[in-house]
């Protein structure tokens, strides 16, 4: 180790030399030191870990939720269908008996009389 005298002080924190090379300066300081930065806990990945198990279950279960409510208006809508044709059903029972005729090869109701009579064009007299 070399010692180097410093002379000519320029400023606070300038000095200059006549031998050349690296150099520092040592000052005593008052300010305390920092603390030494230690490595991450082991309770740290476990914090870490279960954030990531708490994302993946609100995911996990806000899927099985939205998939329930699929299921819940798809049978309401089933639901809706089935009691609308239960009424229509009840409605013709209650209703007029209509006679049966005979298409081709399907049966269709036939009313007896017309309510309105056709008329021609040619017909229409004011």
């Amino acid at each position: 180790m070399v010692w180097s005298n410093f002379s000519n002080v320029i400023s606070g924190n300038v000095c200059s030399t006549i031998q050349q090379g690296h150099f520092s300066i040592v000052v005593e300081s008052i300010a305390p030191s920092p603390a030494p930065v230690s490595p991450t806990p082991s309770g740290g990945e476990k914090k870490n870990n279960s954030k990531v198990w708490i994302i993946v279950g609100s995911v996990l279960g806000g899927l099985a939720l939205l998939v329930l409510l699929v299921f819940l208006v798809l049978w309401l809508q089933k639901y809706k269908r089935r009691k609308k044709m239960q009424h229509m059903e009840r409605a013709a029972d209650v209703g007029e008996a209509l006679r049966m005729t005979s298409v081709g090869n399907t049966r269709a109701p036939a009313a007896m009389v017309t309510r309105t009579q056709p008329l021609l064009e040619n017909e229409y007299v004011p």
